[in-house]
């Protein structure tokens, strides 16, 4: 992340504080219950999956059980992809990465 961006961010927390980001964490449960019309559904567009190497998400307990279990939720899972020296906020970090991943992939077989 260049220094702008993150002076963009420390000005934007300063003004309006966290919350909104930590609100995201503080309703799961009322997320998971207003999503139970959801359960059982399936990802059926072709699909890519990045994440950060060192995404701490990575180490939570299940986390790779989660990871292995997609393609059963993500049948038109086409690729994964890990973006190396690169942690949880990937488009911050890597966006050129990012960016040609998600182009390469736009421009696939996948879709055609």
């Amino acid at each position: 992340m260049s220094e702008a961006d993150l002076a963009q961010y420390v000005n934007s927390f300063r003004r309006t504080g966290f919350r909104g980001a930590l609100n995201y964490y503080r309703n799961l449960d009322v997320n998971w219950h207003l999503q139970r019309s959801l359960s059982g559904l399936k990802v059926e567009v072709p699909a890519l999956y990045m994440v950060g190497e060192q995404d701490a998400g990575l180490s939570m307990p299940g986390m790779r059980q989660i990871i292995d279990a997609m393609p059963d939720l993500v049948p038109n899972l086409k690729q994964s992809l890990t973006i190396p020296d690169c942690g949880h906020w990937a488009p911050q970090e890597k966006p050129h990465e990012v960016s040609e991943a998600i182009i390469a992939f736009s421009r696939s077989a996948y879709f055609r």
